[in-house]
């Protein structure tokens, strides 16, 4: 089967993927908020930082391909 290409099919996988990177980041927020567990925190704290990475980035792309 032959994989969707083009611009369109771009632009509307980076605006789902921008979606999801901000319900996880929003998800996380509301996790650690709720965390007992300093080790749970950290890596709640960690895990955040690298999804917010990915997000600068799936933006940026957003961006470049006029979204």
């Amino acid at each position: 089967m032959a994989k969707p290409r083009g611009k369109s099919w771009d632009k509307s996988h980076i605006a789902y993927e921008v979606n999801y990177l901000q319900g996880i980041l929003q998800g996380a927020g509301g996790l650690l908020d709720a965390a007992q567990n300093q080790q749970l925190k950290d890596l709640l704290k960690e895990s955040g930082a690298v999804v917010q990475k990915h997000l600068d980035l799936a933006k940026t792309i957003q961006q470049k391909l006029g979204s």
